[in-house]
């Protein structure tokens, strides 16, 4: 009887210890994926992850950000009205009880120069003034000993262009480009829930489950859109971009009206390392107005992410809400819209934006309910602690993005929604974007609305020759897209998401040789710069092996590795290929997944090198 006793034991601990294998392996099995038990990955096609935005493996990284709230630095003494007044606001001059004198000046862009600003005279203003600048700065101070300083502030507006005109009798939609940076398609829907809320039920946008990044920073990813083109095909990144093929241009072109506002200005897309624009590079640019603001005391002196009274969010989507009114039923419009400085630093900060955002979209929708409204990001966070875990990882890799079609083709063209919704199950990528964009172009040039009708094998052939006239990659979003592959869709390997990874050991042979193999590359990268400390590992975080279909005989594999290295206490990760002679190689970008602040702040003109840069002095 005992001896049947203890059978019994060891029988039902041995089915317990298989139960909790079982629950163990098949959660990390990959562990971001529903199809968690997925062995191989398919042949062709992509079989798009499907994350769980509040997975457990994550929800110590997610975090209820406070709410922003300004504090007041100063009382609003002058305001400028979206007519061209400007004048002084009494019942607040009275609150301060002092006597003061006050001041304007209108500013604009410098020609020759995205660094400096041209200023005219200041005037003294004492009654309301109708003004024709787009920017102006207003300071007082008190008229009695000290004399000092006491109110400064910016303001904007829209100075419509009469001269632009809308030809009625031709459709042509606007095209609103409205970027929020380093926000991934799982954050998008943690942090800012009104605003997908809008997009879902007034917009009734079309929300991409496969959007993927092409390139590591904002960039690359930009000028895939921008451009149709990757960074080295796009040019030298170290001067002035007004030479270079930007689709604003193409909306100019066309005879639309354009715009282009991004917060952040030392770290503006066209900027960083580089120059801008030695002319204003579309009809309303905003960067005159953020460089003064950002040069301010006010600024200095104001809680973060403010200016004096004001979210510094809000003060962009004023301005691009001036400009959709300001050209509403004048003339057809396209808008770049880009806030860096809500997502950038924190993954969870961006939700400060939320309510501001979605009664942004909600109030607007009169006014873009006929147009293309695209919300999107450039890619996941990259530097966020998240980004060391594998679900971090591929959210990284899957930016938000949505579509909302205009309201009067969805009405001509039924089809229409059920063919972009099949699109947003498969990998996109940022070509298809520009692809679409350039659709859009060539729709309303030639009032061409009726090749969305056309979808037969014929029409498509025909589609794609004109898309290969556009770049050498991506397809319309708009028309039917095929189940592609990286490869396929130009996503770089070491950005593919379709690729199906098992945890390896650290201490196997081949990822201990494999992280040499990384750690030369990188050092060889910095060893003509004498400055940059030489890098030694210190361990390996993590490694992961990719699976392939079971038909292929592959007898090359392919690793990713994160490394912690020294003395920069970098983290990096790398995907490699290790064939059956023992030959390792690098594959595309080498990432560096946390800040590096001003690490590499001696080799600041060299972009590529800031993330492996350690200054020895």
């Amino acid at each position: 009887m005992r001896h049947r006793e203890r059978w019994k034991l060891i029988l039902l601990f041995s089915v317990c210890f298989i139960v909790c294998l079982i629950i163990l392996t098949s959660g990390s099995y990959p562990f971001y994926s529903v199809d968690g038990l997925r062995q191989y990955r398919r042949k062709d096609g992509c079989d798009v992850p499907h994350l769980n935005a509040w997975d457990p493996s994550i929800s110590q990284f997610i975090k209820q950000w406070p709410p922003l709230k300004c504090r007041q630095t100063q009382y609003d003494l002058s305001d400028y009205t979206a007519n061209g007044t400007l004048y002084l606001r009494n019942d607040q001059i009275k609150l301060l009880d002092l006597s003061i004198e006050c001041n304007y000046r209108c500013y604009h862009k410098q020609t020759g120069t995205d660094d400096y600003l041209a200023y005219d005279d200041w005037i003294e203003l004492k009654q309301p003034v109708q003004l024709q600048c787009e920017f102006v700065e207003v300071q007082c101070r008190r008229t009695v000993l000290p004399h000092n300083t006491i109110y400064s502030n910016n303001h904007n507006r829209i100075v419509v262009n009469e001269h632009k005109k809308m030809d009625e009798a031709q459709f042509k939609p606007n095209v609103i480009i409205f970027v929020l940076d380093s926000v991934s398609h799982s954050n998008f829907k943690r942090s800012l829930p009104k605003s997908l809320d809008v997009l879902k039920k007034t917009y009734k946008s079309h929300i991409f489950n496969g959007m993927t990044k092409v390139g590591d920073q904002s960039y690359p990813n930009a000028v895939a859109f921008l451009a149709g083109k990757t960074e080295n095909e796009f040019g030298a990144s170290d001067g002035f971009y007004d030479n270079h093929s930007l689709i604003w241009k193409t909306f100019d072109e066309a005879h639309y009206t354009t715009y282009y506002a991004e917060d952040y200005p030392g770290f503006n897309l066209f900027y960083y390392l580089a120059k801008g624009f030695q002319q204003k590079p579309v009809d309303h640019y905003f960067r005159p107005f953020w460089l003064n603001v950002y040069g301010s005391y006010v600024h200095r002196s104001s809680t973060n992410l403010c200016y004096g009274n004001t979210p510094m969010h809000q003060l962009q989507l004023d301005y691009l809400s001036q400009f959709i009114k300001g050209y509403h039923n004048k003339s057809p419009i396209f808008a770049l819209n880009w806030l860096t400085e809500l997502g950038h630093d924190y993954m969870n900060q961006v939700s400060i934006g939320d309510e501001d955002i979605a009664h942004f979209l909600q109030s607007h929708y009169e006014h873009l309910k006929d147009s293309f409204v695209f919300v999107l990001s450039d890619h996941g966070h990259r530097f966020d602690a998240i980004r060391e875990t594998a679900v971090g990882r591929i959210e990284e890799r899957l930016p938000f993005f949505s579509l909302h079609i205009p309201q009067i083709l969805r009405e001509k063209y039924p089809h229409l929604d059920s063919i972009v919704e099949k699109n947003v199950k498969l990998l996109t990528t940022f070509w298809d974007f520009h692809v679409t964009l350039r659709d859009i172009i060539d729709f309303s040039s030639h009032q061409s609305w009726h090749k969305l009708a056309d979808n037969n094998l014929t029409a498509l052939g025909e589609a794609d020759k004109r898309w290969r006239t556009y770049s050498n990659r991506g397809r319309s979003l708009l028309h039917p897209l095929p189940d592609r592959t990286c490869v396929e869709a130009a996503v770089p390997e070491e950005y593919c998401v379709c690729n199906i990874e098992k945890p390896i050991s650290a201490a196997d042979d081949k990822i201990r040789m494999s992280a040499d193999v990384i750690m030369k590359h990188i050092n060889d990268m910095l060893k003509p710069y004498p400055q940059c400390s030489q890098l030694t590992i210190e361990y390996i975080v993590n490694a992961y092996q990719t699976l392939f279909d079971s038909s292929q005989q592959s007898h090359t594999f392919k690793y990713r590795l994160m490394l912690k290295v020294q003395p920069s206490e970098a983290l990096f990760e790398s995907l490699v290929s290790y064939d059956s002679n023992n030959q390792i190689t690098v594959l595309g970008d080498v990432n560096r997944i946390n800040r590096y602040g001003n690490q590499s702040i001696c080799v600041d003109e060299r972009q590529e090198l800031r993330k492996f840069c350690f200054c020895s002095s």
